[in-house]
């Protein structure tokens, strides 16, 4: 199962969401998923069961035009 936390970010000026693996048994820890400092949050699976969900981290691909939008998270 995977759930959405959000905290309050260090400055405390902002939320930020963060993306965690639950066990609903309680037999394994929660454990992060991805970690950005922007968030990470509308997490869904696809029909294969990927986890996709959208990031709000900078694309460090340098061909890239920087963008302000979200991206996609797999």
């Amino acid at each position: 199962m995977i759930a959405s936390v959000q905290t309050i970010n260090d400055q405390g000026t902002r939320r930020v969401s963060r993306l965690w693996e639950v066990d609903p048994s309680g037999e394994r820890e929660s454990r992060p998923v991805a970690r950005s400092v922007q968030s990470d949050f509308a997490p869904a699976f696809a029909a294969d069961g990927t986890l996709l969900f959208l990031s709000g981290r900078e694309n460090t691909d340098s061909a890239a035009e920087k963008s302000e939008s979200p991206g996609v998270g797999l």
